[in-house]
């Protein structure tokens, strides 16, 4: 059996767990806006600063099984249907690695804790912080175990559980602890959804690591991972940059702009999660021109004609709420707008992510997106030394993201030996809807200047964008320049037929 093909017994249902999967993670992204909206009221700029600047630990933790996960991923699809008693070495030695790896990260930073002088919430943090990336581990890789066997209604139940309690428990610890009460919040929901797992799956415990097959994994795995790692940075280099040029009150300003760009990057990336599973059961031998069009350029058109709607609800909205709930971060708005508009981008490369995935060129590709991270950090290094606004900051983050997205397309069109015109000529067709978008929000702005009340004033910005944007919307879907990918709903409707 080909590493691209869905095992038989899986083959059913596998549509239908993967959009149970993504509906779960939705709900996860849609309670953790509530929570990080509740969350920056209670702790205040500069205690949310040092929590965002601690979150971001988990993420770079999350890779230290070094892309063994990535690979027993796989090898679990292969061997799961055909009881080989060898699979159980793949899952044992991806846990040992990644707990391993863990030990080594979680004791440097409770050796940096120790040894440097830190506020105390920061040096707290830290120690928490440790405790909390070996649950994740765990969870994490027993959460692989289960998508490798294609239990994707257990890890839906496990990420309900996981982050319903982190809304709940944060909702109320904050408000005694504060900082504490939000650390204690994600360790503890992280442990009882780890409990829940464990339970109804079967328990691969650390034993001696193989180490040859450890070395393997990893050289399949790492690849696979890159990719993320690289764009994990281009969505954090700027949160580390201005802790380290202008404290932790700033950060807790410019982070609700991350908080953003986070949730509303959830939709795309949703879909990403089912293309790039059907992606995974094509044929590679089907015409690429044909794959290509289907997987990569429609997505991109349908995400540069869907998202500005999304932005523009987001942007408006913003103001509102914060000058309501958060006045204390009233900064927030003019970085949180732009970088929200800046990462139109960003979600316009994620079709582009699918085709790289599906022809395995990740290795390759992570060294082309990481001139988009060099960007990023040239031009953030540059406007923070000049003294600028966190709204520049948003400006030139926003840039990478646009840096990210030519490199990506460039890097598939160029693997696929497509003249270069054809390149330019669907970069620019994203350029219309992306230009009506600046345009109502330049609007917008002269409006908020007028000093209107602020509801009224974002009523109107938000009429006047859908009185530009819907006429092109209409114009795009009734010319078929964009349409919903049909083979995707073909497949759906048969998986929902079959069942």
């Amino acid at each position: 059996m080909s590493q691209n093909q869905v095992p038989t017994a899986h083959q059913k249902s596998a549509l239908k767990n993967i959009v149970q999967f993504t509906s779960s993670n939705f709900y996860r992204h849609m309670l953790g806006l509530a929570t990080a909206f509740f969350r920056p009221g209670l702790l205040g700029p500069e205690l949310f600063g040092i929590w965002s600047l601690l979150n971001v630990i988990p993420f770079y933790a999350n890779f230290a099984h070094l892309g063994t996960r990535s690979a027993m991923r796989f090898k679990i699809a292969e061997l799961a249907e055909k009881n080989n008693n060898s699979l159980k070495r793949y899952t044992h030695t991806t846990l040992v690695v990644t707990l391993i790896a863990t030990t080594v990260i979680a004791a440097i930073m409770t050796g940096y804790a120790l040894t440097t002088p830190l506020v105390s919430e920061m040096e707290y943090g830290l120690y928490a912080m440790a405790i909390i990336i070996f649950l994740n581990a765990l969870y994490e890789h027993y959460g692989a175990e289960a998508k490798g066997y294609h239990n994707f209604t257990l890890v839906s139940q496990t990420t309900v559980i996981r982050y319903t309690l982190n809304f709940v428990f944060g909702l109320s610890f904050i408000w005694f602890w504060g900082l504490y009460g939000a650390l204690l919040a994600l360790g503890l929901s992280c442990f009882i959804a780890l409990c829940f797992l464990l339970r109804k799956t079967p328990i691969s415990t650390p034993s001696a690591a193989n180490m040859p097959l450890a070395k393997s994994l990893v050289k399949t795995g790492s690849p696979i991972m890159a990719l993320d790692l690289v764009n994990l940075t281009l969505r954090n280099i700027d949160k580390v940059l201005v802790a380290s040029f202008l404290g932790a009150k700033a950060l807790g300003i410019y982070a609700i702009a991350g908080i953003l760009v986070g949730v509303m990057i959830n939709i795309p990336g949703s879909s990403r999660e089912v293309t790039e599973q059907l992606l995974m059961a094509e044929n590679k031998q089907a015409a690429k021109e044909a794959i290509l069009e289907q997987y990569m350029i429609k997505g991109i058109r349908l995400n540069a004609y869907l998202m500005p709607l999304v932005i523009a609800v987001m942007c408006y909205a913003l103001p509102v709420f914060i000058t309501w709930f958060l006045p204390a971060f009233n900064e927030s708005i003019l970085p949180a707008q732009w970088l929200l508009i800046g990462a139109f981008f960003l979600t316009l490369s994620y079709p582009v992510r699918g085709i790289i995935v599906f022809n395995q060129w990740q290795a390759k590709a992570s060294l082309v997106a990481f001139i988009a991270v060099l960007i990023a950090v040239l031009m953030l290094v540059i406007t923070l030394n000049t003294g600028n606004s966190l709204t520049s900051v948003a400006l030139a983050a926003s840039l990478s993201f646009v840096a990210l997205f030519l490199l990506l397309s460039w890097f598939v069109y160029s693997r696929y030996q497509l003249p270069f015109s054809q390149f330019v000529k669907e970069a620019l067709s994203c350029l219309l809807p992306f230009s009506v978008l600046l345009i109502s929000y330049l609007i917008s702005m002269e409006l908020t200047a007028l000093n209107w009340p602020i509801l009224l004033s974002q009523l109107l910005s938000g009429l006047i964008f859908l009185m530009m944007y819907l006429p092109l919307l209409y114009r795009a879907a009734k010319s078929k320049h964009i349409a919903l990918p049909t083979k995707l709903l073909k497949k759906l409707k048969r998986e929902k037929g079959e069942n």
